[in-house]
Formats: structure tokens, sequence, C-alpha cells
């Protein structure tokens, strides 16, 4: 700011100075030309205009005017031969600079370059009815001119010089105290540490620097958030996987010598093996579930992959499947991707249903939204758990009050629904079973777009 304050200030002065010394210079020409001018008209007066020393009269006339103006000089040629000048002893070198104008015999204004500077001049020839010719030369140095006007650049060099200075100690204080809180800002936001999450910094006025700061609040809330849940989903994954180790641990040293016992620990070992292998395929899953390659969309036919899904979730139980609607068209979407969500949510009815309760599949295409479903007739779920149950790790309280150990299915679901843009809904009577739906576009949006966008 400074810099620039300089610069202008600067610019400024030389713009005022320049234009004084033009105004200098016009006032000096304008001089000059009024008194050529003056002379003219003097000459054409009729006691001047004939008669015997009709030159000399006329010449005298205006000389003896009286002149105020600083640096004039009038000098008068009759017949080639200098005749008179005023002031009445000029500079020597000053008459023959306008010497050899005057000898010329014709009207001339300009400016010449004399010994005391440039001076603006303007000739007139005049002649007698007798024949004799004479040459006026009226010439005024700009130096005398242009001293007047040192004045006025003293002063606009002073206000150039101040003014710079005062907007900059203005300017400094300002920008001091706008500072200030951005300042207290950084410091405070140096003291926060990933060990020490849980401070905030303050929030100061209503401004710009305050919204900055609520914005960074609001940026620790996510990460302290993001922090917590990865601890808590370190340690929910550490004790699944510590309750298989612990289990394998305690068969191998009890097992006995005998074939039988061995076979039976190969096989709790093996299926302890098995489950952890889920939880870490689970986990690579939901880690994969934020990377844009994560879903392998392709044109889908909604009638058979409803049928396809159906057939595969027979499989998962003795339960009196039922097929209640298929969505007709067809919907761009992840096979794979879409197929184990549907599956997981109807192993998720199996676990909470026995033999002979009945779970219905569903699926609809309506308005740009597929809507595919699962509805059981288990006990439900209790209003107070329908946020809970899709989170990693959780227990759930069914209708009938029996607490519900939950994996990672829900949460896979969740992640799935998401990536192709959707949702999934829960509708629940406790005692009367739950419907889990799976709510996308038929034309999901591409990776790292909001669906709707």
């Amino acid at each position: 700011m400074l810099v620039i304050l300089v610069v202008v200030a600067l610019a400024t002065f030389l713009a005022v100075r320049a234009a004084l010394l033009a105004s200098a210079d016009e006032l000096v020409e304008d001089g000059v030309a009024r008194e050529a001018d003056q002379f003219r008209a003097l000459a054409e007066q009729e006691r001047y205009a004939s008669g015997p020393g009709a030159l000399r009269r006329l010449l005298d006339a205006q000389l003896a005017q009286e002149r105020a103006a600083a640096g004039d000089l009038i000098v008068a040629y009759v017949d080639d031969h200098l005749y008179a000048t005023r002031p009445p002893q000029p500079d020597e070198a000053l008459i023959a600079a306008f010497e050899q104008m005057a000898l010329t015999g014709q009207a001339a204004s300009g400016e010449a370059e004399t010994a005391d500077g440039p001076a603006k001049y303007s000739t007139v020839p005049i002649s007698s009815e007798d024949g004799q010719g004479a040459t006026v030369v009226f010439a005024r140095t700009v130096s005398a001119a242009r001293e007047q006007m040192e004045e006025p650049i003293r002063v606009a060099a002073a206000v150039s010089v101040v003014v710079p200075l005062i907007c900059s100690l203005l300017i400094w204080f300002l920008v001091a105290r706008a500072m200030a809180p951005l300042r207290s800002f950084a410091d405070e936001a140096r003291q926060i540490t990933e060990f020490d999450l849980g401070r905030r910094v303050s929030v100061h006025g209503g401004d710009e620097v305050a919204e900055l700061e609520r914005t960074f609040n609001e940026m620790l809330d996510r990460l302290q958030a993001a922090f917590d849940s990865q601890k808590e989903f370190l340690s929910e994954v550490g004790h699944e996987l510590r309750t298989p180790i612990t289990i394998i641990s305690g068969h191998v040293e009890l097992t006995g010598e005998h074939p039988t016992e061995r076979r039976a620990t190969a096989d709790l070992v093996r299926g302890e093996l098995e489950r952890m292998g889920r939880i870490v395929d689970d986990l690579m899953l939901l880690a994969r579930a934020q990377r844009a390659d994560f879903l392998r969309v392709q044109e889908l036919d909604l009638d058979l992959l409803t049928h396809e899904i159906f057939a595969n979730a027979e499989t998962l139980g003795d339960r009196d499947w039922q097929l209640e609607q298929t969505g007709i068209g067809t919907m761009t979407a992840d096979h794979q991707r879409l197929t184990q969500a549907m599956v997981n949510l109807a192993k998720n009815a199996v676990e909470q249903t026995g033999e002979g309760d009945w779970i219905a599949l569903g699926t609809s295409l309506s308005g740009g939204e597929v809507r595919m479903w699962v509805r059981d007739s288990g006990p439900g779920v209790d209003a107070s758990e329908l946020d809970r149950i899709f989170e990693r790790f959780t227990t759930s309280s069914t209708g009938t009050g029996v607490e519900h150990r939950l994996g990672l299915g829900l949460a896979i679901v969740t992640a799935i629904a998401e990536a192709h843009g959707g949702r999934v809904e829960v509708t629940s009577t406790p005692g009367s079973g739950a419907t889990f739906a799976i709510v996308m576009p038929a034309r999901p949006p591409a990776p790292g777009q909001v669906a709707g966008q």
C-alpha cells in the first residue's frame, strides 16, 4: 500500500508540476500575442497612419507605454537598423536572439532560446506611405512566469510527501487492527493438537474473520468426530478380532491327544478363522467404499435382477420366502454391490426370524427412482434403535427386548446405497416386523457428485 501511495503521489506531483509550467508558458504566450495585437490596433489609428515621421511617432508611442510584466522585451527596427528597445539597455545577447527574425520583415511568432532561458515572441512588420519599413519584436521570457509557479509547485511537493505519510500511518493502524483477530486466531490454532481436539478458537464479532473462526471450529468438530469414530472403530475391531483369537488360543492349549478332540479343535479353529476373514473382508469393503472406483456400473434389467436376488436369498434359511413385486425397466448400478446389499438385508431378516416366519422381497421403479426392499415378520426394531442399527458392531434391542449383536452388514448396505447416490430407509413396529429399503436414482450421479445435482 505504501509503494502504491508513493507512486500515485509522485505521479500526481509530476502531473501538477507539468500542468503549472504549461499554464505559465500559456500565460506568457497570451501576453505576447496581446501586446502585438494592441500595437497593430495603435498602428491603424489615423494620427499614426500618414505624414512625415509617422513610423517614428508610432514606435515612440509604443515604447512610451508603461509595462509592468517582468521579462518583457521590445525591440524596434527601422529600415533594418535598430531603432530603440525597452528596457533601454537590454542584454546584447538577448537582442541578438531576435535580430534575425526582425530582419526578415515577416510576421512570425513562437519560442526562442535565450541566455535567460526560453522566451515567447511575436514580430509585427509595418510600413508607411513614404516607403519606410519597420519591424517590432515583442518578447517575454518564461522564467519569470515559471518562478511565480514555484510556490504552488512547492505546495504540491509538500502535499505529495505529507499525504502518503499520513495515509501510510492510517493504513498501518487499520491493517494492524484488522489483523489482530487473525493473529489471535493463529495463536489459538497453533495450540490445538491431535491430542487436544476438544479445544476451539474464540469467535469475536460477526465479520469475515469471525466467519473464518466459525468455519475453522466446524472443521474441528468434523475432525474430532472422525477421530472419535476412528478410535471407536479400532476398539470395536480389536474386540471383534480378539474374541476368535481367544477362542482359538484356549482350544489349542486344551486340545488333547485323541483324534476326535483334534478334529473338533481343527473345525473350531477353521470356523473362527473364517469369521475373522469375513470381518477383514468387510472392513476392506467399507474402506474401499470411499473410492471413486468402488462401483462398476452397467445397465441392469430390474426384473431379472430382482429374481436373481430372490433366488440367492432363498438359500439363506428355511423361511417362507415371498416375492411381493418386481420393478419393470432398466437401471444403472453395480450388479455385484447391489446384490451384496440386498443379500445382507435378507441375511439380517433371517437372523431376526425363525422357521415358519415369512420374509418378502420386492422392487419398484417409478419417477426415475428405484426402491428395493426386504420385509420380515420378525420382532421388529425399537424406534430408539432405528438410527443406531446401521453403525458398525452395534447392539440392537428387538421388539422382545432381546439384545442382538450386529456386525458390519447394515453398515455395508448403507455404504453401497450412498455410493449409488441413494439411502436406506427403515420402517418398523415392534412385534410386527420391519422393512428395510434401498432407495436410489435409476441413473445415479457420477462418482464425486452429489445426488440430485
